[in-house]
């Protein structure tokens, strides 16, 4: 199995990832990079690489939803919220949605 860093960068080499939220048809290949690799590393981002930080923000996200569908814009919506993003624009290069 391949380790996370190494096929994100796979990917990102082969300009292959693909959107978080896109339908699940598109992802091929390129499945574990773009959901196991791509949305940790860009909560890492947002939590500033503070590991307690991105605790405390899952931690509070499975409170808010667990047991619940979350659909795409009500994922971004609540981490834009959680971690004070004046809009969107964070997410429009690496999440498909509406």
């Amino acid at each position: 199995m391949e380790q996370p860093r190494n096929a994100l960068e796979q990917a990102i080499d082969k300009q292959a990832l693909v959107p978080a939220g896109s339908p699940l048809a598109e992802y091929g290949k390129n499945y574990y990079a773009s959901v196991y690799c791509l949305i940790p590393i860009k909560v890492w981002e947002l939590s500033n690489s503070d590991a307690k930080q991105a605790e405390a923000f899952l931690h509070s996200f499975y409170q808010t939803y667990q047991g619940k569908e979350v659909d795409t814009n009500e994922a971004i919506r609540f981490m834009a919220s959680y971690f004070k993003q004046k809009d969107a624009a964070f997410f429009k290069d690496w999440v498909a949605a509406e």
